[in-house]
């Protein structure tokens, strides 16, 4: 699934943890709660799965 990372708790209402896998590539740095994202995403890992993230890198 794809789609608008803010209204993932909407678009999957009744889903809670049925999840092996969420991915979030090179969304985060773009929201501004990034925390109440990964919160959001966590919400629906089934147990044992895994929450993917990516950000982009910048030289130090």
């Amino acid at each position: 699934m794809a789609g608008d990372a803010l209204a993932l708790p909407q678009l999957l209402a009744g889903r809670e943890r049925s999840f092996d896998v969420v991915t979030l590539l090179d969304v985060i740095e773009h929201v501004r709660d990034p925390v109440g994202l990964l919160r959001d995403a966590a919400a629906f890992v089934a147990p044992g799965g895994c929450c993917w993230s990516t950000h982009p890198t910048t030289p130090a």
